[in-house]
């Protein structure tokens, strides 16, 4: 068994000067440590925000999803008879044409997204086509304000599919899995309103 001697600090050391400079030393620590914080902070981008909610057709849209080379972003659909927006949900983006050009081709699924958003920065006039896809689609087109233009279901087709488009230029498309529009909301007078990443 060992036996332990008690701590005696000499008495040189129990005096006011070494209190202070104790006292001193820890308040020293403090200081150094809060100023390590605030330095730490000030290499922060110099005027942070929050991306605005989902406000009309301008919002950011993150990089990056579940799935290589598509974007996310959130929307809501508004209905025409109730003028009502739904609840918020997110999609996967299209607004490049090489994931444009790629859509649904050899996927069975959305990856736990609600829809796939294709967008466009000027009216366009693409035609779609359901070639690879080995589930049937329902397409929906909307115009520069969001709404409604049309809707259409395209079968799975793996070669020599049919094109689907509409007379008038559009801004955005979303597709769901055929039958998936009335689930969203959409229907004849609807809105899409697009906002920042989910």
């Amino acid at each position: 068994m060992c036996k332990h001697r008690p701590l005696v600090i000499p008495d040189r050391y129990q005096t006011p000067a070494v209190h202070q400079w104790l006292l001193r030393g820890v308040v020293a620590l403090v200081v150094v440590a809060v100023g390590s914080c605030f330095a730490i902070g000030a290499s922060r981008p110099a005027d942070p925000h929050l991306l605005p909610a989902a406000v009309g057709l301008g919002g950011h849209s993150r990089p990056t999803s579940r799935v290589r080379g598509f974007g996310q972003i959130n929307f809501r659909v508004v209905s025409a008879h109730s003028g009502r927006a739904g609840p918020l949900r997110c999609a996967l983006l299209a607004d490049k044409p090489a994931a444009q050009h790629q859509g649904m081709k050899g996927r069975h699924d959305l990856a736990g997204y609600d829809a796939m958003i294709f967008r466009w920065t000027d009216d366009s006039q693409d035609q779609f086509v359901n070639e690879g896809v080995p589930i049937p689609i329902s397409v929906a087109w909307f115009d520069a304000d969001g709404v409604l233009i049309a809707t259409a279901d395209m079968p799975a087709c793996l070669t020599h599919c049919p094109t689907y488009s509409v007379s008038v230029p559009f801004r955005m498309a979303l597709e769901v899995p055929r039958g998936g529009l009335s689930h969203l909301g959409i229907s004849a007078g609807s809105v899409l309103q697009v906002g920042s990443g989910c």
